[in-house]
């Protein structure tokens, strides 16, 4: 026998997204008080327990149901089949109705980054519900760990950068340093050998001028003969 109605997808998924809505409505209405912000690493692991200080759930002996509500409003519980890829319960130890107390969020991505809201339902009558609100990674992934290694690699890289640049500007300053000093040894040689060649040119410049004039003195030398009878005088030149 075929069954008197059937739910379409798009049917389904506007029930979805009404009782998704109330869900929301009735968490509005509840104190939140109880907060944590978690920061992990992308690819990582976060656990997020039910509880807080102030609340001691593990020691109450009144708590009807552990529920959470998820970032993308889906309400989960002991009966939900959750994603494997995404969520897992981890089993604490306590009783049965703690087995929805600690929500782990696997390999965390983008998808999973929000809010998760834990919702305690009491059995004393007129108790009001206690609300744990989880905020993961609300404000980006953590990169702590990023960040120190491109500090450590950034302080590496500037440490050789620097001596690489001494050791430049080390051999630079040598280079212009010996390169300076023969230049000024060339110019001293330069002005020796001037000076020598002055020298040398000056010395057989007096030395011919020596000769000449010893050769005009040779030919201006004159010898005078007096004859003792005559009186004749003659001159040799």
């Amino acid at each position: 026998m075929a069954p008197a109605f059937r739910f379409s997808s798009t049917a389904a998924l506007t029930l979805t997204y009404f009782f998704a809505t109330l869900i929301h409505l009735a968490l509005s209405e509840l104190p939140v008080r109880h907060t944590f912000d978690l920061s992990v690493r992308y690819f990582t692991d976060a656990s997020m327990t039910c509880d807080h200080p102030s609340l001691n759930l593990t020691l109450s002996d009144d708590i009807a149901s552990i529920s959470w509500v998820l970032p993308d409003g889906a309400l989960v519980g002991a009966d939900t089949v959750l994603n494997p890829s995404m969520y897992v319960f981890t089993p604490t130890g306590f009783e049965p109705v703690f087995s929805t107390y600690n929500l782990t969020a696997l390999q965390v991505d983008d998808p999973s980054f929000g809010f998760y809201t834990c919702v305690v339902v009491y059995t004393t009558p007129g108790k009001t519900p206690s609300v744990v609100r989880w905020g993961l990674n609300v404000n980006g992934a953590d990169f702590t760990d990023l960040m120190e290694t491109y500090q450590t690699n950034a302080i590496i890289g500037g440490s050789a950068a620097a001596a690489m640049l001494l050791i430049v500007g080390g051999g630079c300053l040598i280079w212009n340093v010996r390169n300076s000093r023969r230049s000024d040894e060339k110019d001293e040689g330069e002005g020796e050998d001037e000076g020598e060649v002055g020298e040398v040119t000056k010395e057989k410049f007096l030395e011919h001028s020596n000769q000449a004039y010893a050769e005009d003195g040779e030919m201006l030398s004159v010898e005078v003969h007096v004859e003792n009878g005559g009186g004749d005088i003659s001159v040799k030149m």
